[in-house]
């Protein structure tokens, strides 16, 4: 859910800035890329996430959802997308960026969720 949720507010938030400046050939562009990121790079951390939380033994943590290492790279990942925002990089970089990972984080969750389906029945 928070790959989705995190992927959701990413992509809308690209979407919007590139709607304001007209620039729906850079949205597509996006799309591939955060396709291409999802194929070849996400989907195997999907992979990874599934078998990791598949090994919890009854209730545990929320945060152990994700490995140490993959909060860390969480945070960098804010604090980079916090610098971009404040840096006076062009819009149309910044909304390039966060659709292609918004969408790269939506399109490679559907791997949890077939999942989570799978073994909810």
């Amino acid at each position: 859910m928070i790959w989705s949720l995190v992927g959701l507010g990413l992509l809308s938030r690209g979407f919007l800035l590139l709607h304001q400046i007209g620039q729906y050939a850079v949205l597509a562009l996006a799309l591939v890329l955060g396709t291409l990121k999802a194929v070849f790079v996400l989907q195997r951390s999907a992979g990874k996430n599934m078998e990791r939380i598949s090994r919890f033994q009854g209730r545990t943590c929320f945060g152990a959802v994700f490995s140490i290492k993959a909060w860390l790279l969480v945070l960098l990942m804010i604090l980079l997308g916090r610098w971009l925002r404040s840096s006076g990089c062009p819009p149309v970089y910044v909304g390039l960026l966060y659709a292609a990972v918004g969408w790269a984080l939506l399109f490679s969750s559907r791997v949890i969720w077939r999942e989570w389906w799978r073994r909810r029945k």
